[in-house]
């Protein structure tokens, strides 16, 4: 038996356009906090400025380099193009985050630095993605990707 592609309802398009816009939203966040500007860096206080400047390599790689951000651009565009590897490449995405939170609240004291509001953006980061990765599985489940 053949597994028959059907067409998606207009509420996927909008679903995927925005974890597409959603992600791209990550990158930039990204490139701000990588190449934050000492004009901005003398503007935070005495117990801030380290959490920006002495933030571990490997936490800013795995955020930066692919893992949470750039796979899911990829991952999303997949979703756009219909393709169930979008799942695979959300769910690295979903673990880099992970590994990104972990730092960010068992190391850094995140709650210190960033104030209570602004350290549980990730948090609410991480909740957008685990949702729309609950989509994607729910379109490979109605056939909408192939």
């Amino acid at each position: 038996m053949q597994n028959k592609v059907s067409t998606p309802p207009i509420y996927f398009w909008i679903i995927s356009g925005f974890a597409l816009f959603w992600s791209i939203t990550g990158a930039v966040n990204f490139f701000n906090d990588f190449f934050i500007s000492s004009e901005l860096t003398t503007n935070l206080n005495n117990a801030t400025l380290p959490f920006y400047t002495k933030k571990l390599s490997c936490t800013t790689g795995i955020f930066g380099a692919g893992i949470g951000v750039f796979i899911g651009i990829l991952a999303s565009i997949l979703l756009l193009n219909r393709k169930k590897l979008a799942f695979k490449f959300g769910v690295i995405s979903l673990l880099g985050i992970s590994i990104q939170m972990l730092y960010n609240y068992a190391s850094s004291n995140a709650i210190f630095h960033y104030g209570l509001y602004n350290a549980f953006l990730p948090f609410i980061e991480f909740i957008i993605t685990a949702i729309l990765l609950l989509f994607v599985k729910f379109g490979i489940h109605k056939g909408w990707l192939s």
